[in-house]
């Protein structure tokens, strides 16, 4: 019976190749996508999830109140806590099983840490490198997450205050194939330190990724008894024991804790303190102020993971059609074998064969396309995709039976629509089956709505990234790098000797020193008060700036003036409107020339107003404070004094290659020393975003293979719709229909199809944009090309590979139709 089954098969695929060949490569792309999309959308979601006792797991840090004017009050939540705090809490609560506290590089402070500053630069007897991901940690950090080590014991890596330990990767940049334990590594060419362990590199799958830990215990003394919060400091963690509602234990933290809170907030009665809890798996997907890690949208991975689902759907409504279609061409067969007694259960066994064989075919194809693109899907994309063996049982176990459903499913259906049949009919019917039952219909629908919906998305997505990449921040940034002073140290006549030189350079359009730029999120915050007896109002701020800075990055004086290259300037600000106005100045003029006070007393002097810009990502995170009211403060840098030294260097060139290259130049010949370190500003931005240009990449990849898989189908059901009504073809035009009757007659049922879908899709998109859109701060307006160009786009993406097919049918010759059999 099986030999039957595969010559009858064999008869079948062979009678047209190149249909065979679309309905199985269909197929294939669809199990190799739903499988890559799947599983690494399962993957992700699942972060931080696989840490042992993660589910006691929560990390804490800060809810911030705070009140201008004793009436309204402001909220903010902090992703990092004081270490003080933490520490005297876990000692004061049994329920608190251990902690861990890691300082990350981006929030190291002058309060925390004695002797270096943020950038980190670590040097081995032939080799430097500036590194970006370096952490201080508490000593049971390995222990805590079960962190593997390849090198070293978790209790005892980091006991010592001089322990580095480094990541495989690193490990192997500084020191190659050798032994990294008890290599001494220097920080900042002057803090030597000794490698005790070697790290494997952390999953994607979590937030804890850093690339160098060096034990707490080497920063000065008040790091454990530091109760007071600094602007920036670790991220903290607490194991809870088991049965401890996490819940219940903050509020009554929160409650019985409030000589500590108080304490931490400076006993200062205009802001207020709470600690919040937030399980472990829930820190990847979140974003609060000052956190480090790049937030993943948990909204889009369940849509991905869906789009999975829907992806092997498409593949299979495409088999599903184009199958039922082609066995138009065997309905004799199929009568014959009716009237010859074959019951449904050999109808059924004879489609399953078939499917099992396409199916098999497809299967065998995708594994190998999975190899042959993991690697650069990996590196442009970002995806997950798991080594064979790291497949556990029940993934391996569900994706058969999966497999095995499939080939199930897709022999029932077509068995039941042709065994239904009366016999009679079959043989009526000749060689021609009307595949366009109802489900067909409702599937094709589905599939060209999905495409629809994934072409707006597309499009709207790329729009609103570039607007918070490059309008959204309010500032000039093209052909702009910052070069980063912060471990020269430099001295007022070197500054002076740097600035001369490229007064100089002819390449070099624009500069200017600044403590930070906007975007990098590396802002600092300053607090200020229009009375000595007020509450201080706590503004962001670029720091210290030079008088080039307003200019250099376009923003706009809207009241009073600039800085001045003058030593009296020391004690001026400039505020942006928001600041004004959250001072209580209602007019620009009442604000320019007035003095205010620092938290210390110090006197400022407001000189001038700009239009406000951005500091900050453009992200939403916890914050209840938006830009539009936040308000920025700037300083006066003077860069001829060398208490108030610049940390960074902005440069615009008018040619970005050769100016960079003079510029690193005159940089190392004034600071020998010290390591070039530079960045563009888009990058610096750019990488804010790292996360949702990887979706919106991800997203790309999703819209391709669905289209595909989608023009696949709709060619091979024309060509197939060409051949099997040639004769009416020939009829029609005989009687007189011209060209477009015919491309009409062909393409009818397509085009209502497709009506339908954008009338489901349009909404469906519009929906999932604005859900999309709750991530951010601020979002573009979606308009009327925003469905319109994605609509044209899908209409010609559509109909231009078939155009050829059916123009050419519909010129040809009536009498050539008339003569097909």
């Amino acid at each position: 019976m099986i030999k039957v089954f595969y010559i009858i098969a064999k008869r079948i695929f062979f009678r047209d190749p190149q249909f065979v060949a679309f309905t199985v490569s269909g197929l294939a792309i669809s199990f190799v996508v739903s499988f890559i999309l799947w599983q690494h959308a399962s993957y992700e979601l699942k972060s931080d999830s696989f840490h042992p006792y993660a589910e006691r797991v929560v990390r804490t840090g800060l809810v911030m109140r705070w009140t201008d004017d004793q009436s309204s009050w402001e909220e903010v939540m902090l992703g990092i806590n004081a270490p003080g705090l933490v520490k005297a809490v876990a000692e004061r609560y049994d329920d608190i099983e251990a902690y861990t506290r890691i300082f990350h590089q981006s929030n190291f402070n002058g309060e925390l840490i004695a002797d270096h500053g943020k950038q980190v630069l670590l040097t081995t007897a032939d080799k430097s490198f500036a590194e970006t991901k370096v952490v201080y940690a508490d000593p049971n950090l390995f222990s805590f997450f079960q962190i593997p080590l390849l090198e070293g014991k978790p209790e005892g890596v980091l006991k010592d205050s001089n322990a580095v330990v480094l990541s495989e990767r690193v490990a192997l940049k500084y020191f190659g194939d050798a032994h990294a334990i008890g290599k001494t590594i220097l920080l900042n060419n002057s803090i030597p330190l000794t490698v005790t362990g070697v790290f494997a590199h952390p999953p994607h799958n979590t937030h804890l990724i850093f690339d160098a830990v060096m034990s707490s215990k080497r920063l000065k003394k008040t790091y454990d008894d530091k109760l007071e919060i600094t602007v920036g400091g670790p991220h903290c963690y607490y194991k809870l024991k088991s049965g401890v509602n996490a819940e219940e234990f903050k509020q009554r933290v929160n409650s019985e804790s409030t000589d500590l809170l108080r304490k931490a907030m400076y006993e200062n009665n205009y802001r207020t303190l709470e600690l919040f809890f937030q399980p472990l798996s829930e820190v990847s997907f979140s974003f609060h102020r000052l956190d480090q890690h790049n937030p993943k949208s948990k909204y889009f991975l369940k849509l991905v993971k869906t789009s999975a689902w829907i992806i092997l759907i498409i593949g299979l409504v495409n088999y599903i059609n184009l199958m039922i279609s082609s066995h138009g061409s065997r309905l004799k067969e199929l009568a014959v074998k009716k009237t010859s007694g074959a019951s449904f259960r050999d109808f059924y066994a004879q489609f399953i064969f078939e499917s099992a064989i396409v199916h098999g075919i497809a299967l065998v194809i995708s594994i190998m396309i999975m190899i042959l693109i993991k690697a650069p899907a990996e590196r442009l994309l970002d995806f997950y995709i798991p080594r064979w063996n790291d497949l556990t049982t029940p993934i391996l176990a569900t994706m058969i039976s999966i497999f095995f459903l499939l080939v199930l499913l897709t022999g029932l259906y077509p068995a039941l629509i042709f065994f239904k049949i009366h016999t009679r009919r079959l043989f009526k019917l000749a060689r021609v089956y009307n595949a366009d039952n109802n489900i067909i219909k409702i599937l094709s629908v589905l599939q060209y709505g999905i495409a629809i919906v994934m072409l707006v998305l597309v499009f709207t997505i790329s729009h609103q990234l570039y607007f918070v990449m490059n309008q959204g921040q309010g500032i000039r940034k093209d052909n702009a790098v910052v070069i980063d002073l912060s471990l020269t140290n430099a001295t007022p006549k070197e500054i002076d000797n740097l600035t001369q030189r490229l007064e100089q350079e002819t390449l070099v359009e624009a500069y200017t020193f600044c403590h930070s730029i906007p975007g990098d999120n590396a802002y600092t915050l300053m607090p200020l008060k229009r009375k000595l007896s007020d509450p201080a109002i706590v503004f962001e701020s670029n720091g210290a700036v030079d008088p080039n800075f307003i200019s250099f990055f376009n923003l706009e004086m809207v009241g009073g003036e600039n800085f001045k290259n003058d030593s009296a300037e020391k004690n001026a600000v400039i505020l942006s409107e928001g600041a004004a106005e959250r001072l209580g100045f209602n007019q620009r003029s009442e604000a320019v020339g007035a003095t205010l006070f620092s938290d210390q007393g110090e006197q400022k002097k407001v000189v001038g107003i700009v239009r406000e810009y951005k500091l900050r990502p453009l992200l939403r995170s916890s914050d209840h404070l938006f830009y539009e009211n936040t308000g920025i403060v700037l300083n006066y840098l003077d860069v001829h004094k060398a208490i108030n030294y610049p940390k960074k260097l902005a440069i615009r060139f008018a040619n970005y290659g050769a100016g960079m290259s003079n510029v690193k130049k005159i940089y190392e010949s004034v600071f020998p020393d010290s390591s070039f370190i530079v960045n563009s500003i888009d990058a610096l931005i750019n990488s804010q975003y790292y996360n949702y240009l990887m979706s919106r990449n991800q997203l790309v990849f999703f819209l391709v293979v669905t289209m595909l898989i989608s023009l696949m189908g709709l060619y091979a059901m024309t060509s197939l719709k060409i051949v099997t009504k040639t004769k009416e073809i020939g009829v029609r035009k005989a009687l007189g229909a011209g060209v477009w009757n015919i491309v009409w007659f062909l393409l009818n049922k397509s085009v209502r199809q497709i009506g339908i879908a954008t009338l489901i899709a349009l909404p469906s998109a519009y929906y999932i944009i604005h859900q999309y859109f709750n991530d951010f701060d601020e979002h573009i307006q979606m308009t009327w090309y925003h469905f319109l160009v994605p609509l044209v786009v899908f209409f010609a993406i559509s109909w231009l590979p078939i155009a050829s097919i059916v123009v050419k049918t519909a010129k040809e010759n009536p009498a050539q139709s008339l003569r097909y059999e």
